[in-house]
C-alpha cells in the first residue's frame, strides 16, 4: 500500500463516526420530516411566522416589519423577535418556484438541521485546530449533548415531541460556526467576513445564544492574549 493510499484510508476512518452519525440522525429523525401532522409546541408559532414571512413577500410588505394578526390581536412579531430562520424558508420557498408547500419546506430545513449537527461541530473543530480524530469523536458525540429538560442541544428542545425551539436550532449550528470564526481571527488574523457574517446570524436567530457567544468571545480573546503572550 502506498502512502497515497494509506492516507486515503486513514482520512475514511476518520470521517466514518461522522458519516454513520449523520446516516443515524438521518434515520431516527425522519419522521420529523415525512409526517405533515399538528404540532404541539412553538413550532406551530413558528410555522404560523414562516407563512407571515412568506405573505409579506408576496404582498410586498417589509419582511422585516410587518404586522402578525393571528397572534392574540396582533402584534409586530418580526419587529421584535429573531426572524431570519423564518424568511429562509419563505425565499427557499420561491427558490423552488412554489413547487413544494410551506409546511414541507418548513419540516425539511427542521429536519436538515437536525441531522447535520455532526457536520457542523466536525467542520467547527477542525477550524479551530483540532486532530482530525478529535474533531471525528466530538461531532459523533455531540447530539448526545443534553441537559435536563432545559432548552438546551438535545432532541427534545427541537423535535415534534418537544419544545419545538425552531430559531435556536438555527441559533445552535451557527452558534459552534461563529466560535470557529472568531477562533480564527483570534489567532491567525484571517475569516473576518465569515466570521461578521456567523456572528450576525446568530443575534438574528436567537438573542441569547447572542449573548452566549459575547461571553465566548470575550473568552477567545482573553485566551489568544494568553496565547501571543507566552510564544
Amino acid at each position: 500500500m502506498t502512502a497515497g493510499q494509506k492516507d486515503r484510508w486513514t482520512a475514511a476512518a476518520q470521517a466514518l463516526p461522522v458519516l454513520l452519525t449523520i446516516i443515524f440522525n438521518a434515520v431516527m429523525l425522519f419522521p420529523e420530516f415525512n409526517l405533515a401532522i399538528p404540532s404541539l409546541n412553538d413550532d406551530a408559532f413558528h410555522y404560523l411566522y414562516v407563512h407571515r414571512a412568506d405573505t409579506s413577500l408576496t404582498d410586498g410588505e417589509n419582511p422585516f416589519d410587518n404586522w402578525s394578526p393571528d397572534l392574540e390581536l396582533g402584534f409586530p412579531q418580526f419587529f421584535y423577535y429573531q426572524h431570519v430562520p423564518h424568511l429562509a424558508v419563505a425565499v427557499l420557498n420561491r427558490l423552488l418556484f412554489k413547487q413544494v408547500s410551506l409546511l414541507t419546506l418548513f419540516n425539511l430545513v427542521r429536519y436538515l438541521l437536525l441531522v447535520f449537527l455532526p457536520l457542523t461541530v466536525w467542520w467547527s473543530m477542525r477550524t479551530m485546530g483540532f486532530t482530525p480524530i478529535a474533531s471525528a469523536v466530538g461531532a459523533a458525540f455531540s447530539p448526545l449533548i443534553s441537559s435536563n429538560y432545559l432548552y438546551g442541544f438535545e432532541y427534545n428542545s427541537y423535535v415534534w415531541g418537544g419544545y419545538g425551539m425552531y430559531t435556536q436550532l438555527w441559533a445552535m449550528h451557527f452558534f459552534f460556526i461563529a466560535t470557529a470564526c472568531l477562533h480564527r481571527v483570534l489567532n491567525r488574523r484571517t475569516g473576518y467576513v465569515s466570521a461578521i457574517f456567523a456572528c450576525s446570524m446568530v443575534a438574528l436567530s436567537d438573542l441569547i445564544y447572542a449573548y452566549m457567544l459575547g461571553f465566548v468571545g470575550v473568552l477567545l480573546f482573553l485566551l489568544s492574549l494568553r496565547r501571543g503572550s507566552a510564544s
